[in-house]
């Protein structure tokens, strides 16, 4: 087996995505993406600084899953990021509280 080279994994991933991202994303809106091969949390907190972000969004489910992003990656993001950071918990197909309906109002 072969290791690509990191320009060669960063195109895969770029064109897989791109075909989700003109599969799921409705024609009005539009995304940018950025790929990049390396530590997941040094890399983020780069693009972020290289953006000029305001804002981070990060799903994690804990230590647990090969994705959402790791506990320790949100950890590093979090301390180190030039922006601010939002850490949501990542529902599980079968988590009761995302099928539940509100409760009602008297």
């Amino acid at each position: 087996m072969t290791e690509e080279a990191p320009e060669q994994k960063e195109a895969e991933v770029h064109k897989t995505l791109d075909l989700l991202v003109r599969k799921y994303l409705p024609l009005d809106h539009n995304a940018t993406l950025h790929v990049v091969a390396g530590n997941a949390g040094e890399k983020l907190v780069g693009l972020a600084g290289q953006l000029g972000a305001d804002l981070m969004i990060l799903v994690s489910r804990g230590s647990s899953g090969r994705w959402p992003l790791r506990r320790a990656t949100v950890e590093y993001v979090a301390v180190n990021a030039p922006c601010r950071v939002l850490v949501l918990p990542a529902l599980e197909k079968g988590d009761a509280r995302a099928n539940e309906e509100p409760p009602a109002q008297a």
